[in-house]
């Protein structure tokens, strides 16, 4: 929630990281750069992906996907979520600041599928 607020008016956005637990997948959110997103857009740079990506080798923790806000709407993707390049099998997960509502989505390459998950703190 801190990130979401340092980052208004622009959308916040980060990274999401997996880690499986016996039979379950741990995610993480780890906050990245907002400087270059708008109210209503998000970018995260290719080089800021490929650092997280080499300091997790050798770790059992890898780069699965991305979060990030909407300060308007519903957590639902967008049409630019849609237009976004991203491979398949990523991991979206979507805040919506009006309905404080957190959604997760999965990206088969050409729809995303809502997924089911359950926070724990």
């Amino acid at each position: 929630m801190l990130h979401i607020k340092a980052a208004s008016p622009r959308e916040a956005s980060g990274l999401l990281l997996a880690r499986e637990y016996r039979r379950f997948t741990v995610l993480f959110f780890v906050g990245t750069s907002h400087e270059e997103n708008t109210p209503s857009s998000f970018r995260i740079r290719d080089v800021v992906i490929g650092r997280a990506v080499a300091s997790l080798q050798g770790s059992d923790v890898k780069v699965c996907g991305c979060g990030h806000s909407h300060n308007r709407g519903k957590a639902i993707p967008s049409n630019d979520d849609y237009a976004a390049i991203k491979g398949p099998c990523t991991l979206w997960m979507i805040y919506s600041v009006p309905h404080r509502d957190l959604k997760m989505f999965s990206w088969d390459g050409a729809v995303f599928h809502k997924e089911r998950f359950q926070i724990i703190f």
